[in-house]
C-alpha cells in the first residue's frame, strides 16, 4: 500500500513542529515510555511548551540514518492507512532546506499542508512581512496540487469563527485565484491541544469539515491517480548538460533581470550556479514569463522524470519554471 505523503510548511511561528509532533504521537509514532521521558526532560528544562516539537527529535537518527537534515521525515500508520510526513523548517534562512524537503519524493505527489497561526499578530507577521506567500509559491512551483491550510493556535483566540473566516478569506484569494491549487481545504486546529488533528472531538460546532488525517485520505480519494509511480516502467534517464532552454516566470527581484544575470537553480534537490542568457527582450521584470537559455557554471544533472525548477538570488525566490528543451 502506497503511503499518503504530505508536507508541513509555513512561517516560523506557525507551530509546524508542534502540530507534527503531536500528530505523530496521536497516531502511535512513539511509545508512552518514550513520550514520558520527553515530558520529563521538558519539565526539567522548564520548557513544557517544547513538548510536542521535541517528539520529532527522537525520530531523526532512525529515519534519516544518522544524517543531518533540516527537515524531518516521519512514517506512521493510522487506522489502516500509511502516512509519511515531511516537517520543514520555517525560518527564511532555511528555505533551501524546505525546497529539498518538498522534492524528497521526486516521483510521488505530495499534499501540501500550510500552517497559519491564528494568534493575534502572528498571522500578519507571516502573511504581510514574512515568507508565507513565498512558501506557497514554492510549493506550487514544485508541483504540489492539493493544499490543506491548517489555521493553528485556535485555542489562543477561543476558537473564534470570525477570526478564522477572516484568515481564510485572505489566504483563499491567493491560493485559489493566483496560485490555482487543485483541491483546497481549511481546518481550524490546535497543535498544542491536539484538537482537529486525528478526529473531530472538541472542534467547534460551526466547523463542518473533517480532521487533518481524514482530510488527507479524502483528498487522496479525490485524485484519480493520487500517488502514481513510474507505471510505464520507463527507466528514469539522467543526463549531464551545460545548458537548457527553460520557460521561467519572474516573481520578484530587487532589480530588472538582463542578459548574463547570475542566480541559483534549485532542481531535483540540488543547487546549481547559473546564468540567464538569450532573453526574448532587453530585460525581464516582475510577473514576466519568458523562454531563455539557462547556462550552468557546472554540469547540471537533468532527469527525464522532472521538469520543474526554482530560481533564487540571495535569500529570495525570484522565479520558477520548467525545462523546455535540452541543448
Amino acid at each position: 500500500m502506497e503511503s499518503i505523503k504530505f508536507v508541513f510548511f509555513g512561517h516560523i511561528d506557525s507551530g509546524k513542529s508542534t502540530c507534527a509532533g503531536h500528530l505523530y504521537y496521536l497516531c502511535g509514532g512513539i511509545s508512552e515510555h518514550e513520550f514520558n521521558n520527553i515530558k520529563k526532560e521538558c519539565e526539567e528544562d522548564k520548557a513544557t511548551y517544547q513538548l510536542w516539537s521535541r517528539v520529532l527529535d527522537i525520530n531523526d537518527e532512525e529515519k534519516l540514518k544518522g544524517k543531518t537534515y533540516e527537515f524531518t521525515l516521519l512514517d506512521f500508520e493510522f487506522k489502516g492507512s500509511k502516512f509519511c510526513l515531511i516537517d520543514n523548517p520555517g525560518h527564511k534562512m532555511f528555505i533551501r532546506e524546505m525546497i529539498k524537503g518538498m522534492t524528497y519524493f521526486e516521483n510521488s505527489n505530495v499534499i501540501g499542508c500550510l500552517l497559519i497561526s491564528a494568534k493575534p499578530g502572528e498571522f500578519e507577521a507571516g502573511w504581510v512581512n514574512g515568507q508565507t506567500k513565498e512558501d506557497i509559491i514554492i510549493a506550487k512551483s514544485l508541483g504540489v496540487k492539493d493544499l490543506v491550510v491548517l489555521v493553528n493556535k485556535m485555542e489562543t483566540i477561543n476558537w473564534n469563527k470570525k477570526t478564522f473566516d477572516t484568515i481564510v478569506g485572505k489566504v483563499n484569494h491567493f491560493v485559489e485565484k493566483i496560485c490555482k491549487f487543485k483541491n483546497i481545504k481549511y481546518i481550524p486546529v490546535s497543535g498544542y491541544d491536539g484538537t482537529g488533528l486525528v478526529d473531530k472531538n472538541n472542534l467547534p460546532q460551526w466547523y463542518s469539515g473533517e480532521s487533518v488525517i481524514r482530510t488527507m485520505i479524502d483528498i487522496t480519494d479525490l485524485d484519480q491517480e493520487p500517488y502514481p509511480t513510474n507505471k510505464s516502467n520507463k527507466k528514469i534517464i539522467e543526463k549531464e548538460v551545460s545548458k537548457f532552454i527553460g520557460e521561467v516566470k519572474i516573481l520578484w527581484c530587487q532589480t530588472v533581470i538582463t542578459k548574463g544575470f547570475e542566480c541559483v537553480l534549485h532542481y531535483c534537490g540540488q543547487e546549481y550556479d547559473i546564468i540567464l542568457d538569450n532573453l526574448p527582450k532587453t530585460f525581464l521584470k516582475k510577473m514576466d514569463v519568458a523562454k531563455c537559455t539557462i547556462i550552468g557554471k557546472q554540469k547540471i544533472i537533468v532527469r527525464s522524470s522532472s521538469k520543474r525548477f526554482i530560481l533564487r538570488s540571495g535569500n529570495n525566490t525570484i522565479g520558477f519554471g520548467t525545462i523546455v528543451k535540452l541543448c
